[in-house]
């Protein structure tokens, strides 16, 4: 045994007799007496067992497993999220482009383009609500970490503006599809 040990087995037998024989200095009925020292003894017991347990939980390896599921969750949305593709149509002065834009590829240069930023996006709602559907999935899941979730969740299509769609838009960017 371990110092440690010895002296928690120590303090643990000191407090159970004192338990025991305390209420005898106190009461001076025997009966009220023994009840006391059943309490105490008691309350002592389930102390002992809630710092057992304590100090147990993670020798089985729980918070691992826990970290493992997690992990596990975030790959699989991970290779849902790389299996999608954003198919664009941009339409300027120039003409009309057709583009496919997947995770692997550069999206830095896609987001940060400026002359996009004045633009409207138009897209079918059908079409990105069914692409994001099995990403949403993901935001009930209890193994998702939080901050993944709220991400999700700030993806999620809830509601759209409907719009015309001429084709003839000079403020029409690229139209999206999932």
């Amino acid at each position: 045994m371990k110092n440690s040990s010895k002296i928690l087995l120590i303090i643990l037998i000191l407090s159970i007799c004192g338990a025991i024989s305390l209420p005898f200095w106190f009461q001076t009925d025997p009966k009220d007496a023994m009840d006391m020292s059943g309490y105490l003894i008691s309350t002592i017991s389930s102390v002992v067992t809630i710092i057992i347990a304590f100090l147990l939980f993670d020798r089985f390896g729980v918070s691992k497993k826990t970290l493992d599921k997690n992990v596990e969750t975030v790959f699989e949305l991970l290779e849902v999220i790389k299996s999608k593709i954003i198919y664009a149509e941009y339409e300027f002065d120039t003409g009309t482009y057709h583009s496919a834009i997947s995770i692997s590829d550069n999206l830095g240069e896609f987001k940060n383009n400026k002359i996009m930023l004045e633009k409207d996006i138009l897209f079918n709602y059908e079409d990105i609500n069914n692409g994001l559907s099995e990403i949403n999935q993901f935001a009930t899941n209890i193994w998702l970490p939080i901050q993944i979730k709220d991400k999700i969740n700030k993806i999620s299509l809830l509601s759209a503006t409907s719009v015309k769609d001429n084709f003839l838009s000079k403020n029409k960017c690229f139209e999206v599809g999932i």
